[in-house]
C-alpha cells in the first residue's frame, strides 16, 4: 500500500511540475509579444500562482513489523496562491493561500492509522526586498523575505493562528513576468514547506 501512495504521490508531482512548465512557457509567450518600445511603467501589484511542499509527519506501518506503526516525514502536495501591493521598491503589503491537495495519516488513540484532513491556510503580513540587482540584460533578480500572520480556515477540529516566516528568490523580466522559488516555516505548527511558482506584475 505504501508503495502504491508513494506512486500517487510521484504522478501529483509529475502533474504539478509538468503544469507549472506550461504556464510558464506561455507567460513568457505573452511576454516576448509584447512591444519592447512599450514605456516601462513602475508596477505596484504582484499576483502568482504555485505550489508548496510541506513537509509534516505521517504515520505508516513499520517495515516488516505489520503490527507496529512508525511516523516520518512526508511532503503533502498543495495550490498557493501570492499576492503584493508594492509601497515602495523594497517594501510591499502580503497576502497568500495555501490549499493542500491530500490528506495527512495520523494515529489514533488505539494505535490504528486514519486518513487526516488538511486544512488550507490564510495569511497576511509584509515583505522586504533588500537588493533589485539586473541579471540578463532585461531581468531583476529580488530576494525577498516576509513575516505573516498565518491562519487555518477549514480545520475540523480547531483552526489555529502562527506566525510565518517565508524566503524566496524571485527573478523578473523587464515585462512584468516573474518566477520564484524559496522557502516557508510556520512557527506554531512546526512546519516546513518549499515554494516555487510564477507570477506577474501590474
Amino acid at each position: 500500500r505504501d508503495a502504491q501512495e508513494s506512486r500517487g504521490l510521484g504522478d501529483v508531482y509529475k502533474r504539478q511540475t509538468s503544469m507549472m512548465f506550461h504556464m510558464w512557457m506561455c507567460l513568457l509567450s505573452l511576454s516576448f509579444a509584447q512591444d519592447a518600445e512599450t514605456e516601462a511603467v513602475e508596477p505596484k501589484l504582484a499576483l502568482s500562482f504555485g505550489s508548496s511542499l510541506l513537509f509534516v509527519e505521517q504515520a505508516f506501518v513499520a517495515e516488516g513489523l505489520p503490527n507496529q506503526t512508525q511516523e516520518r516525514v512526508v511532503p503533502v502536495p498543495s495550490w498557493l496562491l501570492l499576492g503584493e501591493y508594492m509601497w515602495t521598491p523594497r517594501w510591499s503589503s502580503a497576502v497568500m493561500l495555501n490549499v493542500p491537495l491530500s490528506t495527512v495519516r495520523r494515529i489514533d488513540e488505539n494505535g490504528d492509522i486514519y486518513e487526516q484532513h488538511s486544512a488550507a491556510a490564510v495569511g497576511l503580513g509584509a515583505a522586504f526586498s533588500p537588493v533589485n540587482l539586473s541579471v540578463f540584460s532585461q531581468a531583476t533578480f529580488r530576494p525577498q523575505v516576509a513575516l505573516l500572520g498565518g491562519r487555518t480556515i477549514n480545520d475540523l477540529e480547531k483552526n489555529v493562528f502562527f506566525p510565518l516566516l517565508v524566503s524566496r528568490m524571485v527573478l523578473v523580466s523587464a515585462s512584468g513576468t516573474s518566477l520564484y522559488g524559496g522557502v516557508a516555516y510556520a512557527f506554531q505548527e512546526e512546519t516546513f514547506a518549499l515554494i516555487y511558482g510564477i507570477g506577474h506584475r501590474f
